[in-house]
């Protein structure tokens, strides 16, 4: 059998730049590698796009840690300019949009006048300050979020919106929740938790505040969250340190205390104080009625605990039961489900019954708790921790699909499931720093390397929680889907077709197995705690069925 071709030299070139930011990056840049990169980037302009992104972020990640990037502080420090790079580059980057053009050129300048700077070859650029005031004037763009509490436990819950629904872990922005059936715990920024019972309309307002249309609720606030307040349509409840019920029909409201005291606010007559055991109905337009309190009418936040610790083993043995079934599908490759782990196992069986995949041998990583208590997964923490796998045969269609927690996107690209090496035939699984899911599928028989990407799927909201994914090559349809949550999020023309082969492969890292020297640094960080390979293209109904589990909502 005949040896796969040779990477070709604009792969090898691509390899060796990431290979030299590595190296800047991690302070191992040497003046004959600066000359290089250099020479890379003169000859390939695109090149530029790639080094920005990966100061870009490495920019993102030491400002969030409260440090100045080092790119800006080796300019300060120096004292030199980048304006001969700027005037080059800000020729070629008209290719990039408009809006962007003066930003990405002063970025661009800075980091190569960055580079040479620090590797002693400073003889390229001019003594200046133009440098540090582009330094000075790009500034980072930092996310946000609107969102005022997380959506903490839920036990059974329809929403009634059938469009929209939350997991747990979902944080909430302001505005309305209205539950069907079931039980939710809402944890507000503040440290106030409120468990609304299903029917109930409940609209948060801020950290401090919500409005409950109707249903019932109970509500904890520590001392942290004094004054917490939720008003109903007869008044408010103010809360001094306490613990409270509140049930709105269309009767009136009533209040019970549990603990401490809160401020009734209501507005058919003058503000009063009521204390632990006392309770209040407040009527359209009588007066406040006192009576004895009722915890026992109320699910609090103990009980909801309670409750969701039941479903949650409830959901664990539906997937145990489940996992028999999928183990039997004949075109599945590949299933490590993490289950049975004793401390100090190497070695991940392959579920999969008749594959030709043998088992896993797992370096670095550790075992740890999954979507459910008792539930086995793995945690990717450091550059050495990984699944390794040989995958023998030929495939044209594949599924790939796996339960992740993604702590973090550290890196430029965040390895899920990789081909050793990337030649012709080969696959890349990975997470985009940006948030976008990637598939790359390397070319053969002349075609060229193509990347089929998501839109933007890990927002600083989603990292933290378990969610599932999962990619579909299909090339009888000629399409390339990807599956967030068992929904489709983003799908792609397929641009060439010919038989795929994974070879050596690694789960939640990646090393090329061609190099000799320093690798770039791809490395996942997160837990994963469930992946499985077809040698087909699952339908969408049979995505959402190994997806259809809820997620743990006790993260750990």
């Amino acid at each position: 059998m005949s040896s796969a071709p040779e990477p070709s030299d604009a792969e090898r070139s691509i390899d060796e730049v990431d290979v030299l930011i590595e190296r800047y990056l991690t302070g191992t840049l040497t003046s004959d590698d600066a000359e290089i990169l250099l020479k890379r980037l003169e000859a390939d302009p695109d090149l530029g796009k790639n080094i920005l992104d990966q100061f870009y972020i490495d920019a993102m990640l030491k400002s969030s840690c409260g440090s100045r990037t080092r790119v800006f502080d080796d300019l300060s420090r120096s004292g030199r300019s980048g304006e001969g790079a700027f005037e080059r580059v800000s020729k070629r980057v008209g290719r990039f949009k408009r809006s962007a053009r003066a930003i990405s050129a002063a970025c661009f300048a800075i980091v190569v006048g960055a580079i040479v700077l620090s590797t002693g070859a400073a003889r390229f650029w001019p003594r200046g300050d133009r440098s540090r005031e582009a330094a000075q004037s790009v500034s980072l763009v930092e996310p946000t979020t609107a969102s005022v509490a997380v959506l903490a436990r839920s036990v059974d819950a329809t929403w009634s919106d059938p469009s929209r629904s939350y997991d747990v872990g979902s944080p909430l922005n302001p505005g309305g929740l209205r539950l069907k059936s079931g039980l939710v715990e809402i944890e507000f920024y503040s440290g106030a938790r409120v468990v609304l019972e299903g029917p109930g309309e409940l609209e948060l307002r801020s950290s401090l505040e919500a409005y409950c249309k109707s249903g019932r609720l109970s509500a904890e606030t520590p001392p942290s969250a004094r004054g917490f307040r939720i008003g109903t349509p007869n008044g408010a409840v103010v809360d001094l340190g306490t613990e409270f019920g509140l049930d709105v029909t269309g009767a009136g409201s009533e209040v019970h205390v549990f603990k401490g005291e809160v401020e009734l606010h209501a507005d058919s007559t003058p503000k009063r104080s009521l204390k632990e055991g006392e309770a209040a109905a407040i009527g359209k337009k009588t007066s406040v009625r006192v009576f004895s309190a009722n915890p026992t009418a109320f699910n609090t936040p103990a009980m909801i605990r309670s409750k969701s610790a039941a479903a949650l083993k409830r959901q664990f043995e539906a997937w145990r039961s489940a996992s028999a079934r999928w183990n039997s599908d004949p075109s599945l490759l590949a299933r490590f489900d993490i289950e049975g782990l004793a401390p100090g196992d190497r070695t991940l069986l392959n579920r999969a019954e008749g594959s030709p995949i043998g088992p896993a041998t797992i370096v670095g990583c550790g075992r740890v708790d999954g979507r459910w208590p008792g539930k086995g997964a793995l945690e990717f923490r450091g550059v050495g921790d990984r699944v390794r796998l040989e995958v023998p045969c030929e495939i044209s269609s594949f599924t790939f699909a796996a339960w992740v927690r993604v702590n973090g996107l550290d890196r430029r690209f965040n390895s899920l499931f990789m081909s050793d090496d990337f030649k012709p035939g080969a696959t890349h699984w990975q997470i985009l720093h940006d948030g976008r899911i990637r598939l790359g599928v390397a070319g053969r028989n002349g075609s060229v390397s193509v990347d089929y990407d998501s839109p933007v799927v890990f927002t600083p909201e989603r990292l933290g929680r378990w969610v599932h994914l999962a990619v579909v090559f299909d090339s009888d349809k000629r399409q390339v889907i990807h599956y967030v949550d068992g929904r489709t999020v983003g799908s792609r023309p397929v641009r060439n077709v010919f038989p795929l082969r994974v070879g050596s492969a690694e789960i939640g890292n990646w090393s090329s197995a061609a190099r000799v020297d320093r690798s770039p640094i791809r490395h996942y960080s997160g837990r994963i705690d469930e992946f499985s390979f077809y040698r087909r293209a699952l339908e969408e109904a049979e995505i959402g069925a190994i997806s259809g589990l809820e997620a743990n909502s006790d993260d750990s």
